[in-house]
Order: C-alpha cells, then sequence, then structure tokens
C-alpha cells in the first residue's frame, strides 16, 4: 500500500494484536470501549470522533465489488472493495468475512478512500 508503520494506526480487541501491531512501529489502540477507543484515535489523528444517534448505514454484497486475487497455487483470497482514493486494508480475522466490516465499507468510501 505505499505506507510505512508510523503512518499506520491498528484497532484491535485483543493485547496480542496490539502487542505484535506496536512491535512493527504501528501505532496501535486496544478497543475495550468504543468511545473510549476512537477518542484515543482522534488525539492521534487530529481528525475529531463523531459520536452517531443511529446505527450507521451497511453496505450488502451487491454494492460492493468482489474479485479474487491468487496467493499461491490452488489459494484464492475473496475480496471486496468500495470507493476511490487512498487505500484502507481491513482485515478480518477467523472465522468473520469482508461483511463484519459493512458498516465501516460505506463510511470510508464516502470520506473518499478506497477500501478493500
Amino acid at each position: 500500500l505505499g505506507v510505512t508503520p508510523k503512518q499506520a494506526v491498528w484497532l484491535d480487541v485483543d493485547q496480542e494484536g496490539v502487542k505484535a501491531a506496536e512491535g512493527t512501529g504501528m501505532k496501535a489502540i486496544l478497543v475495550e470501549n468504543l468511545e473510549a477507543a476512537l477518542e484515543k484515535l482522534s488525539d492521534f489523528t487530529g481528525v475529531p470522533a463523531v459520536g452517531a444517534v443511529s446505527q450507521p448505514l451497511s453496505c450488502t454484497p451487491d454494492q460492493v465489488s468482489h474479485g479474487y486475487i491468487s496467493v499461491k497455487p490452488g489459494v484464492r483470497i475473496h475480496y471486496v472493495e468500495m470507493g476511490s482514493g487512498p487505500p484502507v486494508l481491513l482485515c478480518h480475522g477467523f472465522p468473520e468475512s469482508w461483511y463484519s466490516w459493512r458498516y465501516q465499507i460505506p463510511a470510508l468510501a464516502a470520506a473518499g478512500f478506497r477500501v478493500l
């Protein structure tokens, strides 16, 4: 993606993931409470956190582009894509799928990012 660890922020609900991200030089935030995590993210980025009054809009499978990338013979990884601009890569854990990011994808795309 062309970014350095100093240009990335990692949010995780697991302390092990936070420590791994910090080990690479990234700023990492442990998400135990959403409001507190957003405040920490706001402090780090300088972008004010905005609380939602209602549930954010989500996307459905027909609203995103679907693709596959072959990582080695016989192994393909499915991905979805929405928006244009600087790329934002959302990585889910097992046994989740892209659909676990359905609320974040349209918001990031509307903010001018290419969400993968």
